[in-house]
């Protein structure tokens, strides 16, 4: 069985007091760029700078440009001013506050085995700071960043914890993988209840008496690290496959990280045939997938809750959308146009989600394959649809190595 384990970073894989560490940060940051900004002020432009991060939603800005986006206005500054100072402290600096860290007992060990068993292993950590920041701390934790599939940072990530869309995102950068999935961390609102909230199997690293308030995944747990690769090597016995919660607030997480992933895809884009390419003649090009899932949201999902919202009981007819490939001509489309027009398209569905009280979700249409059918179960097909076509565009990346 294919499986991908998610571990948060400080105090699950590294001991680190955040309520020590980020005064002793901020504090060494400011000493070192004092000639930007006087040392009394970065600290409280940083925070405030991470408030704007932790409250983004826009799929279409990473964190990283979140941040700037306040932080250098602020400052009166052009980044590419600071930018030589910034990554010399990082590289040289930033190592100082080591001391206040420490590895987690059993951390490595249960790592290297998991390793050893071809884990994918995904360093899920909030992602509100640099990657050479993360990489320093993995290196404290005596662990090695090349055997991670994945490690978040805000260079990438669109959402922060305990945003669900966050874990969403993750997911989706490592092509929303069939098998098992789980998740390991110690705090109960950043780690834990997001991934319950997808759906998602957990490891809590500690004991919470809010937890009773959560039904959580029949696999989930809590204990001790000692207890990680025991409960990981447990479960991975079960039968498993992802099915997220029907829940509104998983649904929209996860369609909105779909706008987030496709986010990404572009800017690592280049010029190249291969995005027209068909894999083997009766499989779509990576073009036509994208095309695809643009023309269905704008044409298909967004009309059908509008239309239920507007009339009692609207019989909805099935949409052959899949002829559309070749009726409009999508091979010849431009990949990137067609990734910003999903992007907007998938905006202005999230925003009309948004707005549906809970009787709203339960409103129901005739579906003329389903029958009677909620919106809220529709919105689930449509989750469905995204996580297939995500796997589908990484599976065929991966083919045409791209």
């Amino acid at each position: 069985m294919n499986r991908t384990i998610l571990f948060d970073l400080d105090d699950t894989l590294l001991k680190n007091d955040m309520e020590k560490f980020l005064p002793a940060y901020l504090n060494l940051l400011a000493k070192f760029l004092v000639k930007f900004c006087p040392v009394d002020k970065l600290p409280s432009l940083i925070l405030q700078g991470t408030e704007k991060m932790i409250r983004n939603e826009n799929p279409s800005l990473t964190l990283e440009e979140c941040f700037d986006s306040f932080f250098y206005i602020e400052l009166q500054q052009d980044k590419t001013l600071l930018s030589e100072a910034i990554s010399d402290f990082y590289n040289n600096i930033f190592p100082q506050l080591q001391y206040l860290t420490a590895p987690i007992p059993d951390a490595k060990q249960t790592i290297e085995q998991l390793v050893s068993e071809n884990v994918n292993l995904v360093i899920a950590t909030n992602p509100l700071f640099p990657k050479k920041a993360i990489l320093h701390r993995l290196h404290w934790a005596n662990l090695i960043p090349e055997n991670m599939s994945l490690i978040t940072s805000y260079e990438t990530s669109h959402f922060c914890k305990p945003n669900p869309a966050y874990l969403a995102e993750t997911l989706a950068n490592m092509g929303w993988p069939d098998g098992l999935l789980a998740v390991v961390g110690n705090d109960w609102e950043q780690d834990i209840l997001p991934a319950e909230l997808l759906g998602v199997p957990t490891f809590f690293l500690g004991n919470d008496n809010n937890q009773q308030k959560t039904i959580r995944h029949p696999f989930s747990a809590n204990g001790n690290f000692s207890q990680v690769g025991l409960w990981i090597k447990e479960i991975s016995k079960k039968d498993y496959s992802f099915e997220c919660n029907a829940h509104p607030d998983a649904y929209m997480a996860i369609l909105i990280s779909t706008a987030a992933w496709l986010d990404t895809l572009k800017r690592n884009l280049e010029e190249n045939a291969l995005w027209s390419t068909r894999p083997s003649p009766e499989e779509w090009s990576l073009v036509e997938i994208i095309a695809h899932m643009a023309d269905v949201d704008q044409e298909v999902n967004i009309l059908r809750i509008k239309a239920i919202l507007k009339e009692n009981y609207i019989f909805l007819p099935a949409a052959m959308t899949d002829e559309w490939t070749e009726t409009r001509n999508y091979i010849q489309r431009n990949v990137f146009n067609e990734i910003d027009k999903f992007i907007e398209n998938r905006k202005n569905f999230i925003e009309i989600l948004k707005q549906l009280t809970p009787e709203k979700w339960q409103k129901k249409a005739n579906h003329a394959i389903f029958g009677p059918t909620s919106i809220l179960e529709l919105v689930r097909f449509i989750v469905q649809h995204d996580r297939l076509h995500i796997q589908q565009i990484y599976n065929t990346k991966n083919l045409l190595k791209l």
